[in-house]
């Protein structure tokens, strides 16, 4: 996916003065803690911004998830489309065949 942002820069947009600002941050409860801010005009804050966040924000497992549960809390997420990250947070953890189960009791709409 980033590949096809790069060259939508680089073929539309090289002539607008585009800068990209990211955050990392992790979250304990409801605190919330900024790991990094990421500020410029190169790729090179993508990666930084990405190499962080992958480090504090990801957790491996070792082997493939034959069953997941999924708790969305219903304080938060109220909608599919918010909803959907129970299913991209665990897809790649998940084995082929595997089964995830969603409690979702807030979602409404």
């Amino acid at each position: 996916m980033r590949r096809l942002y790069d060259e939508c820069l680089s073929r539309y947009l090289q002539d607008r003065p585009i800068v990209f600002v990211q955050t990392v941050c992790t979250a304990e409860g409801k605190n919330i803690h900024t790991l990094g801010l990421f500020i410029g005009d190169e790729r090179a804050v993508f990666e930084a911004a990405s190499d962080l966040s992958r480090e504090k924000c990801i957790d491996h497992v070792e082997h493939s998830l034959r069953k997941c549960v999924v708790y969305l809390n219903p304080e938060e997420f109220h909608t599919t489309w918010i909803g959907n990250k129970s299913i991209y947070r665990t897809r790649l953890a998940m084995a082929d065949d595997g089964e995830l189960i969603i409690l979702a009791s807030g979602i409404s709409r």
